[in-house]
Formats: C-alpha cells, sequence, structure tokens
C-alpha cells in the first residue's frame, strides 16, 4: 500500500495478544514485532520467506507473486493468499499470536499444479529492542535458530526439521545464492534457514515456523517445545477471538457495518495492554519521529473515547482495568501528563494538554454511569478529588483553564475544548462526589463547572462570526504576530520567566471540529442549543472536502496535506445523530465505513485527492468513534 521505505508508515494488517503485536503488509511480511510490551520495545528490521526452487529463492514479497488478504472471520488470524502463475504454485498463509504465550505462529500450505522439489526459506534480521548493537544469532540444537540481546531471546523454529542454516552478516546473501554456510554463531542481527519438501502434482504441503519469545534461552525454547507438541493453537486462537466478540452488545446491520462493528472490538483489543490496563492510540511506525511525534502511547484523551466505546459495547472489564492504571500514573499534582508507556512511565512530551485530566475524570463517570459498581467508585475516589482540585487550580480569572497544549498537540492557548474538557471533568467529580455523600465537594465542584461553563459562554463564544472560537490567548510566531499587527488584529506581548517574551494573539477564530465538544461528549451546551448549531453549521461547510467528502480536523490543517480524518467525520456524524439529524449523521457514517481498509481497518486520515488511507492504520480512536457511532445510530442501521 505504501511506497515509504525504512519501516513502511503505512502498514495491512495487525494481529497480537496484548503482549504481542505484529503489523505485516499485504504479502504478509512482518514489518514490525513488538514483545513483551504492545508499545516496546520493537525487534524486526527485515523477515522474510520465500520458495528456494532450482537455486533461486522466490520471495513471496517479489512482484511475480499477487496477493490477496483477508482476516477469517471473526478473528485476529490474517490470511494472505499469494499466488505465482508462472511458477504454477499457490501458498496459503496464515499468521496468528497465539493468546496467553509469547509465540507468533507463521503457517504455510504450499500447493503447486506441478511436480515440486523446493526449500521454504525464512530470512530473519531482528534488531532486539530496535538497535543493531549488541545482537546475536546462534544455530540451537533444539533445531532453532535463536536471537538474542541482553534478556530478550527469540527463537525460531519449525514443526519440520531444518534442513540448512546460517547466521551472520552475509545470511541473506548465501540465500540468494542458495547456500546456506552452517555458520553456527555471528555478531549479528541476521540469521536464515530452510526447509526442504517435496510435491507430487496437485499436492499441498503444510510447514509452520514459530517465533517463540522469551527472557532467557530456556524460557524462549520452552515456548517452542510447547508449539512443536501442541497442533491445536489455530483453534484455541479463533476460539479466543470468538469468545471475545461473544461479550460485545450485538448490532444486527448490513454485512459491511456488522463486520467493521467486529472488527473495531477486536483491533480495540489488540492495541490493549493486558497486563497493565492501558490502551496505545496505534502500533508504533515512526519509531525516529521523522514524520511525526509518534503513536505507540497512551493518552488519556484518546482513551477516554475508547473506554466509552468499550463500556457500551459491553467490554466494562477492559474500562476498569483502564481506570485502575490512570489512578497509578497521576501526576502527584493531580494532573495526568501528556502521554505514558503501557507500563505507567512518562514517555516524551511537549507539555501540559488540560483536556487530558478533564477527559479521565469524565471517563470515570461514564463507566460508573453504566456499571453502577459503587465499590470501584469509592476505590478511585482519592484519585477523583485530587484531579478535581487540580483542574480547579489550573483556572484563570474567568474560570478558563491557563493556556496549555491544544488537543491536535500543535499550540498553546486557552482552547475551548480544553475548557469543555475541564468542565466535563468537574461535573463529574461533582456527580461522584455526591453519588458517594460528599456534600462540600458536590456543591463546590458543581459551583465551579457552572462557573466554568460561564466563562465559556461570554469569553469564547464570538458574535463577530457567528459561532465558538477555537480559543482565545494563543501563542504565535514572531512573523505572525507582525502580519497581525498589521492586519490590525488584537496581539499582545508578555513576560516570562528569566525576561523572555511571548507573542499572544487575543483570538483563535479557526473552525475546528473538537468544537462539537462542547456538546459531545462533555455536555456544556445541548445539541440543539442556538450556538451549538451554529458551530456545527459552520464546521460542516468549512471541514468538508471537497472532493472525497469527510470531515477534517480544522481549516487550514497541514499535517499530512490537510486531508479528512476518520474520526471527525464519525464526531459529526455523532453530534448529527443526537440533533435529530439522522440522514446526516448516517451519510457521514456510511462514509467512514466506505474508507476503512481491505482488511476493515480504520485509519487515521484519508487522502483527500486519491480516497486512500494516508496515514497511521489502523488508530484506535477512529475504531472507538466507529463503535459510539455505530451505537448511537443502533436502531436505523438495523433497519436498512
Amino acid at each position: 500500500m505504501s511506497n515509504l521505505t525504512q519501516k513502511p508508515y503505512l502498514i495491512d494488517g495487525v494481529i497480537g495478544n496484548s503482549r504481542l503485536l505484529v503489523t505485516l503488509n499485504n504479502y504478509g511480511e512482518l514489518l514490525s514485532l513488538f514483545w513483551p510490551n504492545i508499545d516496546y520495545p520493537q525487534h524486526n528490521r527485515k523477515s522474510l520467506t520465500g520458495l528456494t526452487i532450482k537455486g533461486k529463492t522466490h520471495w513471496f514479497t517479489a512482484p511475480d507473486w499477487q496477493s490477496k488478504q483477508h482476516y477469517e472471520q471473526d478473528t485476529n488470524i490474517l490470511i494472505t493468499e499469494l499466488t505465482n502463475q508462472k511458477l504454477g504454485i499457490r501458498v496459503f498463509a496464515r499468521d496468528f499470536a497465539v493468546p496467553k504465550k509469547d509465540l507468533l505462529v507463521r503457517q504455510y500450505a504450499i500447493h503447486s499444479e506441478e511436480e515440486l522439489n523446493a526449500k521454504l526459506t525464512y530470512f530473519s534480521s531482528l534488531t532486539l529492542e530496535d538497535s543493531t548493537l549488541y545482537n546475536t544469532a546462534y544455530f540451537s540444537k533444539e533445531d532453532a535458530l535463536i536471537h538474542y540481546r541482553r534478556n530478550l531471546y527469540v527463537a525460531i523454529g519449525s514443526d519440520h526439521t531444518i534442513s540448512a542454516y546460517t547466521c551472520g552478516p552475509e545470511s541473506k546473501k548465501e540465500v540468494d545464492e542458495d547456500e546456506l554456510q552452517g555458520t553456527n554463531i555471528s555478531l549479528s542481527t541476521d540469521s536464515a534457514f530452510n526447509i526442504s519438501f517435496a510435491l507430487k502434482k496437485g499436492e499441498t504441503k503444510e510447514i509452520s515456523i514459530y517465533l517463540a519469545f522469551g527472557k532467557n534461552e530456556e524460557e524462549a525454547l520452552s515456548v517452542l517445545t510447547t508449539a512443536r507438541n501442541n497442533f491445536d493453537h489455530l483453534n484455541e486462537t479463533r476460539q479466543y477471538w470468538q469468545e471475545h466478540l461473544s461479550k460485545a452488545v450485538p448490532l444486527k446491520a448490513n454485512k459491511k457495518i456488522s463486520a467493521l462493528y467486529k472488527r473495531s472490538l477486536l483491533t480495540i483489543k489488540l492495541m490493549t495492554d493486558e497486563e497493565h490496563g492501558s490502551i496505545i492510540a496505534a502500533p508504533e511506525f515512526d519509531p525516529h519521529f521523522q514524520k511525526c511525534g509518534g503513536y505507540a502511547y497512551c493518552w488519556g484523551r484518546d482513551a477516554a473515547y475508547i473506554t466509552l466505546a468499550l463500556d457500551k459495547s459491553g467490554y466494562t472489564a477492559m474500562a476498569t482495568d483502564f481506570y485502575a492504571w490512570t489512578a497509578r500514573t497521576q501526576h502527584k499534582d493531580g494532573s495526568w501528563l501528556h502521554r505514558h508507556y503501557m507500563d505507567g512511565s512518562l514517555a516524551p512530551s511537549w507539555g501540559l494538554q488540560i483536556d487530558e485530566t478533564g477527559s479521565i475524570l469524565w471517563g470515570i463517570q461514564q463507566h460508573y454511569l453504566i456499571t453502577k459498581d459503587i465499590s470501584f467508585l469509592k476505590e478511585i475516589w482519592p484519585t477523583i478529588s485530587s484531579g478535581a482540585e487540580f483542574l480547579i487550580s489550573f483556572l484563570d480569572e474567568n474560570f478558563l483553564p491557563k493556556p496549555s497544549i491544544d488537543l491536535w498537540e500543535e499550540r498553546e492557548g486557552k482552547h475551548t475544548y480544553s475548557a469543555a474538557a475541564v468542565f466535563g471533568g468537574l461535573t463529574a467529580a461533582a456527580a461522584i462526589a455526591k453519588e458517594l455523600g460528599y456534600r462540600t465537594e458536590t456543591e463546590y465542584w458543581f459551583s465551579v463547572s457552572r462557573k466554568v461553563k460561564e466563562g465559556i459562554v461570554s469569553k469564547l463564544w464570538s458574535q463577530e462570526i457567528g459561532r465558538f472560537l477555537r480559543g482565545i490567548d494563543l501563542s504565535i510566531s514572531k512573523k505572525e504576530y507582525t502580519l497581525r499587527k498589521e492586519l490590525n488584529d488584537e496581539v499582545s506581548i508578555v513576560q516570562e520567566t528569566k525576561g523572555y517574551q511571548k507573542q499572544i494573539a487575543r483570538y483563535d477564530r479557526i473552525t475546528d471540529i473538537s468544537l462539537l465538544g462542547l456538546s459531545f461528549p462533555f455536555g456544556v451546551l445541548d445539541p440543539d442549543d442556538p450556538k451549538m448549531i451554529a458551530t456545527a453549521r459552520a464546521i460542516e461547510e468549512l471541514l468538508t472536502t471537497p472532493t472525497i467528502g469527510g470531515i477534517k480536523r480544522y481549516e487550514d490543517d497541514q499535517y499530512i496535506g490537510g486531508n479528512p480524518w476518520i474520526l471527525c467525520t464519525l464526531w459529526l456524524s455523532i453530534y448529527k445523530a443526537k440533533q435529530g439529524g439522522t440522514e446526516k449523521a448516517l451519510e457521514l457514517f456510511h462514509w467512514a465505513s466506505e474508507h476503512s481498509t481491505a482488511l476493515g481497518l480504520l485509519p487515521e486520515q484519508i487522502d483527500r485527492n486519491t480516497g486512500e488511507p494516508a496515514w497511521v492504520i489502523p488508530l484506535t480512536w477512529s475504531h472507538a468513534m466507529y463503535i459510539l457511532a455505530a451505537l448511537e445510530l443502533k436502531d436505523h442501521l438495523e433497519k436498512n
């Protein structure tokens, strides 16, 4: 799908088991391999499979192979069908991570129309912990190639006897020359082996390759031995995913929508770290921040939407685990910082986003409204109390949150969405306090939340443009300051610490999809409030992409070219549904459905010219919004 090399930014498929996360392209080539956490570390530089016939290796990624790909129904088992018409060979490949085991299974069924003598060849370049340094590859007497670096071991073996092997930097060259040298050990990232087999005309040969993980050689080989002795991993994995889906709130829509709903539930599970309860935004694809700031982290904001989707679709236990994680990751001042690794440690950051704290408190209350688990509230009360007090401490004289980074992580200011999230968080905390009988906190937090609402309506509504501002007191560059001043826009310079200065624009008039947050999810205003309707009308008029449809984030968006986003389109769909505009809500929902990938994954963005996925596959927030929109429109979808 992507022309980008060096760890392609766009992937096709993703599989995993909440400890192991694997991404693949449409030829079934491994792109990334995360273990023992789904965010870090990543271990794969290059992994290739092919058939060696008469001295030539035909890698499955070569142009003479045609590929089709799909998930086995209701599972995260990825099927890749490869056909080489010139060779008269078809390969049916299954890739899946076995639940509760540190094991990746790669099954190949090779069918030949003619008599065939061949070798299944496997090449691995494993940069353990995403590093080319200090790696070792060696051949074990247990008939496996083992890669290790410090306390990370990967044992690669098969259910068939290895015919030939090699280790070292020349491994790929030796494969290409069909002469594996049998090098037993090397200070290298690379190794290869092959398995010889013969087929009569029309026969099929099945061979499995296992990647087994452990913290030492014994653990990795134990996982490999178990794999070789258990031939029912496929059914075990099928049953696991089917049982997972059996817990879902049913959606009896048409075949495509029902499949996308299920795929969204399956995908969110893949993006959830079962050990810690945290949720990544997407599988990492840009670890060196070449195009962005990375995605394999947990944001409280994204997760509030994701857990709402989990709660509403029947997976309340997963949401409970997440909020237990938030209690462990809350900063000592009561806030939640920008983003975290799955284990709760602080991830790279560019500043405080106050909407994170508000979103988490709001999400906790939403979780309670569905579960009615009072013991959960009692246990998490100190977290709620501390978070609410932090929100109050962060308010200015107009009861708007002080400057912080916006939800798109691009600008600093007093943002309308951030203010809505603070209102949502304080209202939620007050409602929880009331539920638990804390009268003082109930009255105080409700009173402050009302003042936040008053501040939003009085300071962030613009009569001039007839809609809400995106924000006020926006930090701008010196160049923009000069331009705005020449246009007689209201600008100023404020003094910072150590004598530094900051340029400020009083008004941020850009129309942004996040303004819908005033209604959904945070409920500052009802969907049919005239100010909300006017703002939504501007969003629809100014943010609809002319060529292909869909809704972009904001007017002058330049990120990856400024494309429509799946989640933005679904955000407007949800708002329209709540406001009574069912026809438009369905139109937007169907647009999102039609722009899923061939595998039913939802990207972040759709190319504004071609209509193809443009960035990040899959985005967990996109899948969460799909679930929320589908359930919001459930009655209408089930009629058609």
